[in-house]
């Protein structure tokens, strides 16, 4: 039998998304510390210069480091708050998902 989605509450979303976003982001600094350990030299040296100037000479501020998963998981549960409104926007227009769930 199909079901559809007529309606997602936005604030439903917000946490599985955030745990996600934070597990995403510990993923990612694992992966950023290991290149750095890896890497012989600074992990990024270089200049980029026009009309504003980036500097990037070595590994991030360590409160940045340690703050990641929390900043990554806010930005997910922001995104899909906004994700699932949208959704509930659009669907008046173009019909809901249709999905078939099992026994």
């Amino acid at each position: 039998m199909l079901h559809s989605i007529r309606s997602i509450r936005p604030l439903s979303v917000a946490l599985p998304f955030a745990a996600l976003s934070f597990l995403g982001g510990c993923f990612a600094l694992a992966v950023l510390l290991l290149s750095a350990a890896i890497v012989p030299g600074p992990i990024a040296s270089s200049n980029l210069s026009g009309p504003l100037d980036f500097s990037f000479r070595g590994m991030p501020p360590t409160a940045l480091l340690v703050a990641w998963p929390f900043i990554t998981a806010v930005w997910g549960a922001v995104t899909a708050v906004a994700t699932a409104w949208i959704y509930n926007l659009i669907v008046r227009f173009t019909g809901a998902i249709r999905v078939e769930l099992g026994d």
